[in-house]
């Protein structure tokens, strides 16, 4: 019977293990979860295990113009967010307070969000378009 209890305890420990260490993401609702690590497949919420990762992200938000106006969408291409994961539990992303159609495109021509990790200011990290996330690449070759 103790074989049987440490048996038990090991592989629920194994089992476990990997959500003890993963990381839960926090992201603004502007802001639509495309791929992990180019996997499009994705469940909620998200938990990421330590280790380096690349979010696909989108921005998309409807804007108002006055108050008979049904407003405007404004959505990006992919934003690409690459990602280093550690011990912290809770990382949290958040964008300026964009309260225009015409500021929300200002911010999408050089996007840049604040990560939190367990509640912690990280500092700003840079959303990178396609052709950003290529040169990126490219110059890691």
């Amino acid at each position: 019977m103790k074989t049987f209890i440490k048996s038990f305890v090991i592989t629920a420990g194994l089992l476990l293990s990997p959500l003890a260490s993963a990381a839960n993401i926090s992201l603004p609702e502007q802001l639509g979860l495309q791929a992990v690590n180019g996997e499009r497949s994705i469940t909620k919420p998200l938990n990421l295990p330590k280790g380096d990762h690349l979010l696909e992200l989108r921005f998309a938000e409807m804007y108002a113009s006055s108050a008979d106006d049904s407003g405007r969408w404004l959505r990006s291409g992919p934003l690409y967010l690459p990602l280093s994961v550690g011990d912290e539990q809770l990382l949290t992303l958040t964008l300026p307070k964009l309260y225009s159609y015409d500021e929300a495109r200002r911010f999408l021509k050089a996007p840049k969000a604040t990560l939190n990790r367990d509640g912690k200011p990280d500092g700003q990290v840079i959303l990178l378009d396609h052709a950003a996330m290529m040169a990126r690449m490219a110059a890691a070759h």
